[in-house]
């Protein structure tokens, strides 16, 4: 193998970065710099996630009339946001010593003691199908997740996995959709290959950032919206290459109106991300000022320019940008398992402690050279690993799929591990048939028994839950005092109300008692419309 003397690695920290290391397709970057670029890139992606906040879905039959003024930078610091708080559970636990690829029923388990806020459509569907006892992919199947197909969780919930694989993006793209497929199915999962491949290959590529965009074209099917959103935004950019309102239009016509797709969805979002990224040529400030302008969910997509300027900037060069200005501090307000405070820096620092995982166990190497640490990374080319499923998109309730969802939980029911054993006895119920679920009765009572009292809130109120369902009046005193304890919002209330809906008639009754008692007091309003369903229903019947 023939390296490069280790002269060359003092001669320019960017030369080091981007030389073959031999003649195979290898690159080495001292460890210094790989953090310079991690950093850039996960500090640019929290910049244009929480900077485009006040621009989210403000412009959308058109877009802003100007370009915004904004401070490129973070000044009271960084806090939780769906666009970096969801991939840093992942992280934090990969960083612990968890596989690069948590297994599921673990990731249920980080999503029950971390989600209770801050979280939207798809992944709120998600959290309440996880406390019923389901485990991904069943979480973004269509079948039981309405917004999956979809929805932008494929796009702004997979950065981080672009980062943690410099230069292999196949490798990104595989961790992504292992992460994407928790929330969202087909059409979004090819922006998570493709975002993850581009974020991937902006540490080591040279040429212009068109050249990448096209390039990163070959991890996803070329027969996908995501595909052709991503090629008419590049040829809108050259039909109009002044006007960027007239090539947003073009998009809005082509890819809005009179489409399924709507504001949230990842064909339009990625081809204003690319718009964004090609009209702002290479500047980060002026970049982000056409993601938030071109509107739709304007933050996630400047998180995404963010994180792909940042990574081919580094932080050092991105701490050079106008108005930049940063408190290396974040913030948590949502992820209730996790450290209320943070530096982003160490944050960064994490980030590169998984990478050197992914580094090594892609078959690259952690040396020495004159007394530096080099990473010699084994590179790769972008590679399509998930064609679009050709199949109509299953609907909700879809009988086969949850035929097959029943049939895996009546067996887990005999299982060896507890866990499984209690999501198994939780699908039944939730989901299965009544006659079912009376089949499997003893078991399931004899499962709810043993675990309704775990120390996790969440899991003690899908269990007292599922005992109300089966007739155990005891349960609901327990599932009201679980209501006065817990700390209740938008995330955790549906759980709950879900739960009194499944309920049978005398179980009812007690809850509306109950209510009158002044019990289940957060929930007054939510149940009182519920109480009104069922009059309404009741009557309908009668006549």
């Amino acid at each position: 193998m023939c390296f490069l003397k280790p002269l060359c690695l003092c001669v320019s920290a960017f030369l080091a970065l981007s030389r073959p290391a031999s003649a195979a397709d290898t690159v080495d970057i001292d460890r210094a710099e790989l953090l310079d670029r991690i950093y850039g890139g996960w500090l640019g992606q929290m910049i244009g996630n929480l900077q485009g906040l006040p621009h989210e879905f403000k412009y959308k039959d058109a877009p802003r009339a100007e370009l915004p003024d904004y401070v490129c930078g973070l000044p009271k610091g960084g806090w939780t946001d769906d666009d970096t708080d969801i991939e840093w559970v992942h992280i934090d636990a990969i960083d612990k010593g968890a596989p690069l690829k948590i297994p599921y029923p673990q990731v249920r388990q980080l999503w029950l003691a971390n989600m209770h806020a801050g979280i939207w459509v798809s992944n709120l569907n998600v959290r309440g199908l996880m406390q019923r006892g389901l485990i991904p992919p069943a979480t973004s199947s269509p079948a039981f997740n309405r917004d999956s197909w979809y929805n932008l969780s494929g796009q702004f919930c997979v950065e981080s996995y672009g980062l943690i694989a410099p230069g292999m993006p196949q490798t990104a793209a595989d961790i992504g959709l292992h992460y994407a497929r928790i929330s969202v199915w087909a059409e979004p999962l090819q922006a998570t290959q493709y975002w993850t491949s581009l974020i991937a290959m902006s540490y080591f590529h040279r040429g212009t950032l068109e050249e990448l965009l096209t390039k990163s074209l070959a991890a996803i099917d070329p027969n996908s919206a995501q595909a052709k959103a991503i090629q008419d935004a590049i040829a809108y950019f050259h039909q109009h290459p002044n006007d960027w309102k007239a090539a947003r239009q073009l998009i809005h016509k082509k890819w809005l109106q009179g489409t399924d797709w709507n504001w949230n969805a990842t064909p339009p979002n990625a081809a204003l991300v690319v718009l964004a990224l090609l009209y702002g040529q290479d500047d980060i400030y002026k970049s982000l000022q056409y993601a938030f302008a071109l509107g739709y969910d304007a933050d996630c997509n400047a998180a995404i320019v963010g994180a792909v300027l940042g990574v081919r900037q580094g932080y050092k060069k991105l701490s050079q940008t106008k108005t930049f200005v940063v408190e290396d501090i974040y913030l948590n307000n949502t992820r209730d398992a996790m450290p209320k405070k943070v530096k982003i820096s160490e944050q960064a620092e994490q980030l590169l402690r998984v990478a050197e995982k992914v580094i090594v166990g892609n078959g690259g190497e952690k040396i020495e050279n004159n007394g530096k640490i080099v990473y010699r990374i084994k590179t790769q080319a972008p590679k399509m690993l998930e064609e679009l499923p050709r199949a109509v998109r299953p609907k909700i309730g879809d009988p086969t799929i949850r035929a097959q969802i029943l049939k895996d939980a009546i067996d887990g029911l005999k299982a060896n591990e507890a866990e499984q054993r209690l999501r198994s006895a939780l699908v039944l119920v939730y989901y299965g048939e009544s006659k079912t679920v009376e089949t499997h009765r003893a078991a399931v009572i004899e499962i709810f028994r043993e675990n309704k009292e775990l120390k996790d809130r969440s899991g003690r109120a899908a269990t007292l839950g599922g005992m109300a369902i089966l007739g155990d009046a005891d349960a609901l005193t327990g599932l009201a005092q679980y209501v006065k304890d817990f700390k209740f919002n938008w995330v955790t209330i549906p759980d709950v109300i879900e739960i009194v809906r499944k309920l049978p008639p005398d179980q009812r009754a007690r809850v509306r008692d109950m209510v009158k008692a002044g019990q289940f007091e957060p929930l007054r309003e939510p149940l009182a419309k519920l109480f009104a369903e069922w009059d309404k229903d009741k009557t309908k019947s009668k006549q």
